[in-house]
């Protein structure tokens, strides 16, 4: 479930291809993997039937599946040697409210606030889309649900781990699943033409934050294959395989997969050097080959100026010849900034974005 990214079928969308797609026709034959696409419909109050139909993946059919849907079912199909049947519930441009039961969301008063004015869209409008996209299939059991939403939701980050939270639980309670797993996509740097130039960051942070709120959770980043100009990430096999190596290692039991990004761990600082340490570095950290240019550097005046970075030994040491007594850090804190110096470990995951100030 989720927006546009999520919906986004394998044909792609207009200006907006997806990678692999024309390759993974000539094998998309497989009466193994399904997928059903709810109909879009807003509802004001639960509904309990939706439209659709179950459709086989062949060369045919498959260019009308969710592109993430589809790459995570053969995937796992291929793995498991299993049926495997996907549930796209996706709306474009929805907002996370749109996803929550009435009652849920009315305990939120900005964001139920934000949601039910008469100015609200429908697929922005609280509980509408939870109510005509998810209550009719809440009788099917699910074995768990992958989330690519957030890029609406910019405008007030500041609720949104809570909100994921009140949806994952609320969801889990409908389904009668209550450790049904939930795996789901930080969004991808973009520049949001005419919003503060953090505004993605903070949603990305508030991303991060939801996993520590929502038990049996994991996500994964996608700030590798950000486009400046474009807003849907043409990767989506790559974020379906970040999303399969989650599945495979929490719900499925396979041990010993490197699926976890690295996350920033602490910041220690010795005259105009701070040095950072990080979980799931795994045997430390690579560049690509490219001169990492993500990190920012600041002092007591929280003025942030472009740091170097040097890797030792699992830790980055950061400096900057106009910061002479460090206090915080930022590591691709931005809507966007430039992806081609980023950090990963040695997995070849992402180290994921933050911050250490709350300014």
């Amino acid at each position: 479930s989720g927006q546009s990214n999520m919906d986004m079928r394998m044909i792609g969308m207009t200006d907006s291809p997806i990678n692999g797609s024309t390759e993974a026709s000539l094998t998309a034959d497989n009466s193994q993997i399904r997928m059903f696409t709810v109909t879009r419909k807003t509802a004001s109050v639960p509904l309990d039937s939706c439209s659709g139909s179950w459709k086989v993946a062949n060369s045919e059919t498959f260019w009308d599946f969710s592109a993430v849907g589809y790459y995570f079912a053969k995937k796992l199909q291929a793995k498991l040697n299993v049926p495997v049947g996907i549930v796209n519930s996706s709306w474009g441009g929805s907002r996370v409210e749109a996803w929550i039961t009435n009652e849920v969301i009315s305990k939120r008063e900005d964001a139920y606030k934000q949601t039910t004015n008469e100015k609200t869209a429908q697929h922005h409008r609280a509980s509408n889309l939870y109510n005509g996209m998810i209550a009719p299939i809440s009788n099917y059991k699910f074995k768990g649900v992958l989330w690519y939403q957030g890029e609406s939701n910019i405008v007030n980050s500041y609720d949104y781990a809570w909100l994921m939270s009140d949806m994952v639980k609320h969801w889990r309670t409908v389904f009668e699943t209550p450790q049904m797993p939930f795996y789901y996509v930080q969004i991808a740097p973009y520049k949001y033409p005419g919003n503060k130039p953090t505004a993605a960051a903070l949603l990305r942070e508030a991303q991060e934050k939801a996993m520590s709120l929502i038990p049996n959770s994991g996500m994964v980043a996608t700030i590798d294959i950000g486009d400046e100009n474009n807003i849907h990430p043409a990767e989506k096999d790559l974020i379906a395989q970040r999303l399969y190596m989650w599945a495979l290692s929490e719900t499925y039991g396979v041990k010993g997969l490197p699926y976890k990004s690295p996350t920033y761990k602490s910041m220690t600082v010795k005259d105009n050097v701070a040095s950072l340490s990080f979980d799931n570095s795994i045997k430390g950290f690579h560049t690509a080959g490219k001169v990492v240019d993500c990190f920012e550097i600041a002092g007591a005046d929280s003025v942030f100026h472009p740091a170097t970075v040097v890797i030792k030994y699992g830790q980055l040491q950061l400096q900057s010849d106009k910061v002479t007594a460090p206090i915080a850090v930022r590591y691709s804190f931005k809507n966007f900034m430039a992806t081609n110096g980023l950090v990963f470990n040695t997995a070849g995951l992402p180290l994921l974005p933050f911050r250490t100030d709350k300014w």
